[in-house]
This record gives C-alpha cells, structure tokens and sequence, in this order.
C-alpha cells in the first residue's frame, strides 16, 4: 500500500512539473522578444535570471528635463554603430535605437547625433579643436577617429575620463584591457566602451573556406586553436600549394590563394602579442620596442607567404572580401564584422578562428582591434551630466546591442558550427588595443608590413633606423604631456 502512494504522488508531482514547463514554453511562444522568427539558427533569448548581460548600472536616478545630449560625428558609415535615428526593422539597427530610447526615457533627455560636414576625417578634428581651443562647443562629446583622436588628446583640450566618478570601469560594457592600455600616468581621454558594437566589429580575426579545406583534404585549424597549438608557421605551410593560376596570367585578383590579405592588416603587431611602445612596470616611462627579434620574424614569415610563395596575395580590403566570398582563398585575415556586413550571403560555409600565435613565448591568443573613440572636451560645463548619460549608453549597449550583434548575428546568423561559436569566445577575451597604434602617430613602426609589402621589401632594419628617432622624439613628446597633466 505505501509503494501505491508513492507512485500516486510521484505521478502527480510529474504531472504538475510537465504542467508547469508548458505553461513556461507557452508564455515564451507569446512573448515577441522571446520569438527567434524564422532563422532557426537562432535560439531563444536566456530568461532574465540567466542573462549575463543583464548588469546593472550604479547610477542615481535623475531627470534632465529634456536636456539636449549632442554627439558629433563625421562619418555615415561610422554613426550607425551607436546611434540610429529610426527603428528599420533590421535586428542591430532597431537594438541601437531601442538602447538610446532606454536611456533617454530613463533620464528625461534628448539625444541626437549632428554631422560635422566636415570634409574629411583632418578636417573634423581640427574643426573640433578650434571649438575647444575657442571655448565654445556646440556638442557634448564628439566621435573621432582613431589616430587623429590620440593626436587631439594631447592638445589639452579633452576632459580625463578617469575622473569622473560616473564611470565604473569594472563594468563589463569597458574593455578592461583597453583602459589598461589605453591609460597613461593617471589619465584617459579616449573612451572606447559598449556605447558602440565598432570595437566588436574591428576585431582582427581568420576566417577560413570550409569547402575548399575539404577539397584539399585539409584539417579545420579549430582543435589546434583549443590545443593551443595554432601556430603562423603551421597555416603558411599548409597553404603553400593552394596557389591556382585561373587565367595564365600571373597572380591576380581572378586566381585562387591559400591566403588573402588586405594592404593595410590593422591591429596586426598586437595580434601577435607584439607592443612597438611598452610601458615601465612603475608606469612612469615609454619604451620604445619595435626593434626586437619577434618583429623581424613576423614581416619575414608574412613577406614569405606573399612573394616568396604563392600562397598569398594581398589587395584593398573590399576586394579581399570578395574574393573570399568567390572562394578564391582558403583563409582570409580581415575585421570580424565582414561576417555580418559582407558574409551573410555566402554560398559556403566558413569558420572563424583567432590569428595563430608567431611562436611558443606568445603563449595565448590575441584578437588587436582599433575603435572610432568617444572624447569629452574640455568646455564640458557638467561633466556629472554627460558621464550619466555616456556611462547609461555604454551599459544599454552592453545589455542590448552586444547580444543582438553578438548572440543573435554573430552566433546565431552568421556561423556555420559549434566550434566557431567557441572561437568567437576566445577571440572576445583575447581583444587589444595598442597604445602605440594610437598614439605613436604612425613613427613606432605601427604600419611596418604594410609599407614593406606594398613596396615588395623586407628589410625592416632600414625601415626601423629610418623611423626610430620621429618614434623617439613622439615619445618625448608624449612623456612631457602626460607629466605636465599628472602635477
């Protein structure tokens, strides 16, 4: 008899959990935001307790009564990524705008982003500077490209980001990695952060031709990246007899490649773990590094692949988007975002890893990105105002823009397996940016390959004697500022 209840209340504990699921998977069904639509690569979003993007903010509650809140920008390719005018029913567009519509209701403001109509990207800076320097701003923060903005930030005219108290740097919307770099003697004035999905799309990553490594009886490199045995050696040597001559014509854009490469390889010295200016372990001094035996090695191995070889061919950035997208190169080296902008009408399945190591002492993977920075100036009448409201952007960009880019597009729209999913995480935890890319104004040999390559040289030790006493004197220059603002 006692074995007859327990089944009866087991049963009927069965029962009420299996009730309980369908109610769940019926409320989710009726829920639009829980509706994954027609792809059915995309899974369900996480339930609000599993979320890990939902990280709360450490704001006061506030209202602005309707303050305006200017963002300048100058480039339309460029705004799209952390402002949207209109809902367009486009998955990332509609997250930008529903991000700004969360902050701007929350805090009773008014955001907008205005064209600088400036003529080119020099120009925008310089008309940003004279407002600054004159001491009349018609904008709360400007957007800047990223060199020139590292030029602007040592004319005195940009607030130091880390002192304002609204910023929370241990907050997931900041690249922990990017603050540790991009911070001098106690100061920031370049503010990269979830405000924006560029950061995420600048990654420098390898994609790769599934079909065409299939075809050539070639391994997928994915094992080797979890091995931690991914090595630029090991990816030249495997590309070396990719090379197919499709119109006898020598090697050009109608050919086939183990490798294509854009002119300008971006965040590529970082890639490789490869800092040209160190910082002094006491913080205190810049060192110049870019003559090192690392360097040698890698503009060796990259000029190898490309002339010494067949197996590599490089050309402007577009045009080695789509050739790979014509499968005319097994690997291509190029920015994470191509995968949503370019790739998601690819008749082939591709994977997506991190760039290899260069050698053993690497020791870990790392993804170099750069970023179109936000800049406070200096004229900023309240600064507890625009770091509420940069500091509330940031954090909506993390909690619904990234997961849009991120989860849905990237992971769920535009890769092809489980195992690119996993690159993708290491490729996210490994991202830099580099100090000296940004602020060494093109002297410390930031730009090495690309200048040699396009002019088919591989002697870097010319190129670094011809460089190192502007990248010396850039220093100086540099030392000085960041002293002059730290007394």
């Amino acid at each position: 008899m006692k074995k007859i209840w327990i089944r009866l209340i087991s049963l009927v504990l069965a029962l009420m959990m299996m009730s309980m699921v369908l109610l769940s998977c019926a409320e989710k069904t009726d829920d639009p935001k829980n509706d994954p639509g027609d792809d059915p690569n995309i899974e369900e979003d996480p339930s609000t307790e599993d979320d890990p993007y939902n990280v709360p903010d450490n704001l006061a509650a506030a209202d602005y009564n309707e303050a305006e809140f200017n963002i300048l920008y100058y480039s339309d390719s460029q705004v799209g990524c952390f402002y949207v005018p209109d809902k367009t029913g486009d998955l990332i567009d509609d997250a930008v705008w529903n991000a700004r519509a969360a902050v701007e209701e929350r805090f009773n403001v008014n955001i907008a982003a205005n064209k600088s109509g400036a003529e080119s990207e020099p120009a925008h800076i310089a008309l940003i500077n004279n407002q600054m320097t004159a001491g009349a701003t018609d904008f709360d923060v400007a957007n800047v490209h990223d060199v020139l903005g590292g030029n602007l930030s040592i004319q005195g005219v940009l607030v130091n980001i880390l002192d304002i108290p609204q910023f929370d740097f241990s907050k997931p919307w900041w690249s922990q990695k990017g603050v540790e770099s991009m911070s001098y003697m106690g100061q920031l004035y370049l503010l990269s952060s979830s405000i924006s999905y560029n950061s995420m799309a600048s990654s420098q990553v390898v994609f790769f031709n599934k079909q065409m490594m299939d075809d050539r009886g070639m391994e997928y490199p994915y094992q080797d990246v979890l091995d931690m045995n991914w090595y630029l050696e090991d990816m030249f040597t495997s590309i070396e007899n990719v090379y197919q001559d499709n119109n006898d014509n020598g090697k050009d854009v109608e050919d086939i490649y183990g490798l294509l490469m854009p002119q300008e390889m971006y965040a590529i010295f970082e890639s490789y773990g490869i800092n040209m200016i160190e910082k002094s372990a006491d913080g205190t001094e810049l060192i110049l590094n870019a003559n090192n035996e690392r360097v040698y090695d890698l503009i060796d191995a990259y000029y190898g692949i490309r002339y010494d070889l067949d197996g590599g061919y490089t050309d402007v950035r577009n045009t080695t988007a789509d050739m790979f997208e014509a499968s005319q190169g097994v690997y291509l080296t190029i920015s994470l975002g191509y995968a949503v902008s370019n790739f998601r009408d690819a008749t082939f399945q591709y994977g997506i890893v991190p760039y290899p190591m260069l050698d053993e002492a690497q020791g870990d993977y790392y993804s170099g990105y750069t970023d179109r920075f936000m800049v406070i100036p200096h004229t900023c009448a309240d600064t507890n105002y625009v770091g509420t409201i940069l500091e509330a952007l940031s954090a909506e960009g993390y909690r619904q823009v990234l997961p849009s880019y991120y989860e849905t597009a990237l992971k769920g729209r535009y890769t092809h397996d489980n195992e690119s999913v996993q690159m993708l995480e290491i490729i996210r935890e490994s991202r830099v940016i580099d100090f000296a890319y940004i602020y060494s104004n093109d002297t410390a040999c930031t730009r090495a390959l690309y200048s040699l390559l396009k002019d088919k040289n591989h002697d870097y030790a010319s190129f670094y004697a011809s460089k190192a006493p502007a990248a010396e004197s850039r220093i100086e220059e540099l030392t000085a500022y960041f002293t002059q603002m730290a007394d």
